[in-house]
């Protein structure tokens, strides 16, 4: 989220150089201005890479999750069948009256 804030505010600051107002601060220094520019848009592309990185990184952690979850409760309830079982059988077995 932090990146998609920076990346905006970036945005904001290069449309806001660029307007008419700016002319002859453009004109005067203009090498410097292509220069930042060029930055902010770079800066912008890898912004945005990390954001789209992160959130399928996310989506990929919940899945996998959701998976163990799904595997866990499969193994508990065997296990609990199990212990059933042996309930049942430790009943069945004759009682030994000393």
């Amino acid at each position: 989220m932090l990146y998609v804030v920076i990346t905006v505010s970036l945005v904001f600051l290069s449309v806001i150089i660029l307007l008419p107002k700016f002319n002859n601060f453009n004109e005067r220094y203009s090498l410097s201005i292509n220069y930042v520019l060029t930055l902010v848009a770079t800066l912008i592309g890898v912004l945005l890479a990390i954001a789209i990185s992160n959130h399928e990184a996310d989506k990929k952690e919940n899945e996998d999750v959701i998976k163990l979850l799904g595997s866990s409760m499969s193994s508990v309830e065997t296990c609990h069948d199990y212990t059933e079982k042996l309930i049942e059988y430790y009943d069945s077995l004759p009682k030994d009256d000393e």
